[in-house]
């Protein structure tokens, strides 16, 4: 009897991570989180902007978003996406992991899907000092 109880409890995460996984809207979450820090990365604030959510942006100017994240330090660089959830069919929220001077931070992010397979950014730390 061990064996199997040991057995199953390695296959259900393992099934779990694997059924996120094999959502797309998972893949469409990860590819615009990456492409989001990497212009951020690249571009400052302007970069990001252009990955906000279209709500996000009618309420928080270029310029807004610049100010607001004047003390934020810049990512180095995408790591990962986790624990992906659908509070919504067209709702997200995510522990996106990036790369610091300092190492690895956990940020919550939130995306919203705009049109069918368009998914932006809606929240991420940060953002509530924008356009308030």
């Amino acid at each position: 009897m061990r064996p199997v109880l040991i057995a199953l409890a390695v296959a259900l995460p393992v099934a779990a991570a694997c059924g996120e996984d094999q959502d797309p809207r998972v893949k469409l979450i990860r590819t615009v989180s990456e492409n989001a820090v990497y212009a951020w990365e690249a571009a400052g604030t302007d970069g990001l902007y252009d990955y906000l959510a279209s709500s996000v942006a009618a309420n928080c100017s270029r310029e807004q978003l610049r100010q607001a994240f004047a003390a934020r330090s810049t990512p180095r660089a995408w790591r990962a996406i986790k624990d992906v959830e659908f509070p919504e069919e067209n709702r997200a929220k995510a522990v996106v992991v990036v790369a610091q001077d300092w190492g690895d931070e956990l940020q919550a992010w939130e995306f919203v899907e705009e049109s069918p397979g368009v998914w932006r950014v809606s929240s991420l730390p940060g953002i509530e000092e924008c356009g308030g």
